[in-house]
């Protein structure tokens, strides 16, 4: 099993927008992660290809073609085709949660993007946000267009071919859901395992490194409460078990492990 990064675009903000609960002391060890003309917080969109025996795992699907507000994207699939992967490759399309900036490749024009892929969710998001009752969030409103890419317009094409699990489960051989809901109510983790090694695709349970370490509020969950526990709990597996990690929005989609310190969390990169 291999594992390879595709930056669909990025965001920028400033820590205090994202995090304004964030202590002082804490909040400046982010400050390596800057943009350095305007001192934002630089955040990847992006995907993960998972490639192992005759699959081709995509996990999550960017925000897409027409991105405003404070995201820029759209690089999604020159990303795939660098790396020489042709739409109709991708066997499979999952979901980590489904917020805007994560499905907007899913379709284009009312079709399935990825002709030959199975998409897969939890069900919990499918449900809550493929309800007519749900109401675009103003965040979401205000970085896309949502008469394109609102979930109920961007998925409804494939309901046909969805399929789903709840909470923790083995989606594929190898790869297992982890259930961290509260940044959306089906929100989820993934282990990748193979040949005796272990990794793990984070999604938005955090949205940066200090996040993960420290355990910030984001100002956007649905459940802050239950999204700062899915923090402790995943971070603790992750320490646990040594499992190196990598997240959505991480900068550059870097890869690291947490190490315990006794008095705090660290970060160990891997180059």
């Amino acid at each position: 099993m291999t594992v390879e990064t595709v930056v669909d675009g990025e965001t920028r903000r400033t820590v205090d927008f994202l995090y304004p609960d964030a202590p002082a002391a804490e909040r400046s060890e982010a400050e390596a992660f800057n943009d350095v003309i305007t001192g934002e917080l630089v955040m990847t969109i992006g995907s993960y290809v998972v490639r192992y025996g005759d699959r081709l795992v995509l996990f999550d699907a960017g925000v897409g073609s027409r991105p405003t507000g404070s995201f820029v994207g759209g690089a999604l699939r020159s990303g795939l085709l660098a790396r020489n992967i042709a739409l109709d490759e991708i066997t499979d399309v999952i979901f980590t949660h489904l917020h805007a900036d994560h499905i907007g490749w899913a379709t284009q024009n009312g079709v399935p993007f990825f002709p030959n892929a199975t998409y897969r969710c939890d069900r919990r998001d499918w449900d809550y946000f493929m309800s007519p009752d749900y109401e675009i969030e103003p965040w979401e409103a205000a970085s896309t267009h949502p008469e394109f890419d609102a979930a109920q317009v961007r998925l409804g094409p494939l309901a046909d071919r969805m399929e789903f699990w709840e909470g923790d489960a083995e989606i594929l051989p190898g790869i297992s859901a982890i259930d961290a809901a509260g940044h959306t109510p089906g929100t989820n983790a993934f282990l990748l395992e193979s040949d005796g090694e272990s990794a793990m695709l984070l999604g938005d349970v955090v949205h940066s490194i200090h996040e993960l370490l420290f355990g910030w509020r984001f100002p956007v969950h649905h459940d802050s409460h239950a999204a700062l526990d899915a923090i402790a709990r995943v971070r603790t597996l992750l320490v646990d078990r040594n499992i190196p990690c990598s997240a959505a929005h991480f900068t550059g989609m870097s890869w690291g492990r947490v190490l315990d310190s006794g008095d705090r969390f660290l970060w160990e990169a891997i180059n």
